[in-house]
Formats: C-alpha cells, structure tokens, sequence
C-alpha cells in the first residue's frame, strides 16, 4: 500500500476541520489548554500530533497507522539512505509547494530572487547524519506513525537541501505536525523555514503549536488566533501576497452577485435559491443578474445545475479564472472561503451567506472568523 492510498483512506474515516458545535468546540479547546508548554521543536511536533489525533482520528485509523508505519518504517529508512542526492542548480530559496509564487509576499520574492519550485518527492533521501535526529525523536516518543510521516518529510526536505543549496525553504505547512521538526531540521542545515499563509484559517486542533523561523499571515487577526492555537509567539509578520491583492483595476462588472459555492448538500442549494429569488424579485441592492460558480472540487454540479436551472447563470470555473471571477462582479457572497477575502482586498463588496447552513454560520464567530463583525461585510440574513 502507497503512502498516497493510506492517506485517502485516513481522509475518508476522519472529520473536517471545520467544528459543528460549541459543546466539540469547548471540549477540544479544553484538551488544547490542558497540554503541557512544548520545550523545543520535537514537542511543538508532537503536541500537533496530539492535538489532530485528539480531534480527527479514530481510533480504528490511529490502529492502521501505527500498524503500517510500524511495518514500513525500516523499509523506508533503508530506501532514503541509498539513494544519492542530485545536485541541479544553485537557488536562493525553494517553494515546497505548487501552488506558484502569488502567494508568496512580495518582500519574501524581493529576499529570495530565485526561488524553485519542488516538492522534494522524486528523490527523498537521507544523509547518516540525518539518522541522529530521527533517533532523538524516537528516543522521546514511541508512536511509529509519528516517527514516519516525520522520515518521509525529513528525506523530502534533505533532497531539496542537496538539489538547490538554499538560504530558506518556503512553505504552507502550519497543518502538519512536521513543521516544528523540519524547523529545526533547517536550522542544523543553516537554512532558514518560512511559512506562508495560503487559505482561510479558524480555530481548529489542526494547526496547532507549530513553529517556523517566520510565519506570513494576511492580517494581524490571524496572530491572535494562532498564538490562541498554541503556535510559537514572535515568529509572525503581515504581509498580503499577490494572489489576495491582484494587480488590476476593476473591470466593468458583468454580474451583480457572483456566488461562490463550495461543499452544500442539496437542501442547502435549494435554502440558498429562495434567498436569492427574493434578492431577484425584490431588486435588493439592485442586484438583477446573479451568476452561480461552483466548486472545482467539492460540492454537486448535477445537484447545482437543478436547483439553479431557471433565471441563473452557471459559470464554468475551467473557462473562468479565479481572478477574473472575482473582480467581474459588483457583489460577490460565499458561506467561509478565501475567496470573500480576496473580494474585499480587490474592492469588490461582499455578502456573508449565513442562511444557507445558520448552524454553521453560528459556529463561525466562536471559531474566530475574521469576517464576523468586520465593518463592510453584508450578511444574507440581514438582506432578506
């Protein structure tokens, strides 16, 4: 089994981020508090560990991870050590991700000129040396899962030292419990590990405790919140990347409302359409053309394409850039997505849907939404 097919696996049995209740909120805020203050990078990573395994595991999938990872571990290790490092080319920085570099700040571009992109998995490796830290983890703590995930990341990271050289490894990992460890990792490698802010944030048991040489936020909000989730104080900056403040003038809109959905059931698209048919039929805000995006990924398009059959207009995110979308639109509304964000950085006006799922939209103030509250965001509640 591929490391690839246990994750999917995981995915399917485990929750999402995002919490349903104040009673799951308030229980795992206690578990959060109740963790004793990390002494270095490995306990920041484990304490992570703790915190996702608290919240998301079963323990059915906790069983199967340490089972395979038990199996597998020496495997790999043997696997890393053998392979040999390929240097390609001297580079300032490199992206451990493939997003592309819009969402890497303009000071961090400025820093590093030239920055490679590369995940580092074609060729995980390891040095011996690198077997002295692996051992001092598995001296501390024994889940062989933990132990693992930690190798394969540490041979990703060791293969993108030895192919470009670096000053500094980019990335968008507050989510995983390796960051504090490839931390320290870097810095007994004289490279410098930096984060950067990348999709919405809330308070979740996810991106816990972590730990950078600096860590990119859009907004000081997201310090709070963060350093409220137990990250390392004093490694943070605000700085805005290009892909949440385009380099455009607004063009002449072609919709009123652009909304953008993402995961709704189809009970939650047929709410969604009687508030939009009153915004239509009553003229609210001059609101006369609404154009319906759908999800990339997630949510029905069949479900989508029946509920807004009639008087709406589905846009095909393939033909239609993310950008483009945002800014063609006079209004743009969306429940929680990145997306309301980047509007509002771009002077589009925003509409917060906290009809369509009201559960949902409760919790958002108790997860620290930044949204909630914020002076210019309309709330579909209070329109129709």
């Amino acid at each position: 089994m591929k490391i690839k097919t246990l994750q999917k696996i995981k995915t399917a049995f485990t929750k999402d981020d995002v919490m349903k209740t104040p009673s799951q909120f308030e229980k795992c805020k206690k578990y959060l508090d109740g963790l004793p203050q990390p002494e270095d990078e490995i306990d920041r990573s484990y304490c992570q560990f703790l915190t996702q395994s608290f919240y998301q595991g079963r323990p059915i999938i906790r069983l199967a991870e340490r089972c395979y990872a038990k199996l597998k571990l020496k495997k790999y290790l043997n696997s890393f050590l053998r392979r040999k490092p390929d240097f390609v080319r001297q580079a300032d920085a490199v992206f451990f991700n493939s997003l592309g570099k819009k969402i890497i700040p303009d000071e961090l571009c400025e820093a590093y000129p030239d920055i490679a992109i590369d995940d580092g998995l074609d060729n995980p490796l390891l040095l011996p040396e690198d077997c002295e830290l692996i051992e001092e983890i598995r001296s501390r703590y024994k889940n062989p899962y933990f132990i693992f995930k930690i190798s394969c990341k540490l041979a990703a990271y060791r293969n993108l030292i030895e192919r470009y050289r670096p000053k500094a490894i980019i990335a968008t990992s507050e989510y995983s419990f390796c960051s504090s460890v490839l931390t320290k990792f870097c810095r007994n490698n004289g490279v410098l590990h930096i984060n950067v802010m990348h999709g919405e944030k809330l308070f979740d048991m996810t991106s816990t405790f972590f730990e950078f040489d600096r860590c990119y936020v859009w907004d000081s909000h997201y310090i709070d919140l963060f350093e409220e989730m137990k990250a390392k104080p004093n490694q943070f900056a605000v700085a805005v990347p290009e892909s949440m403040k385009f380099d455009r003038e607004l063009p002449e809109p072609t919709a009123d409302l652009k909304v953008f959905l993402s995961n709704e059931s189809k009970s939650e698209l047929k709410r969604m359409k009687n508030c939009l048919d009153r915004i239509l039929s009553e003229n609210i805000m001059d609101i006369r053309k609404i154009v319906i995006r759908p999800h990339p990924i997630y949510g029905s398009l069949k479900n989508t394409e029946k509920v807004f059959s009639d008087g709406y207009t589905i846009e095909n995110c393939k033909d239609v850039g993310i950008e483009d979308s945002i800014t063609e639109s006079r209004y743009v509304m969306a429940r929680y997505s990145t997306v309301l964000q980047q509007a509002l950085n771009n002077g589009v006006k925003i509409i917060l849907d906290d009809c369509t799922s009201p559960k949902s939209a409760g919790m958002l103030k108790l997860l620290k939404y930044r949204l909630i509250g914020l002076d210019g965001v309309d709330l579909l509640s209070e329109l129709v």
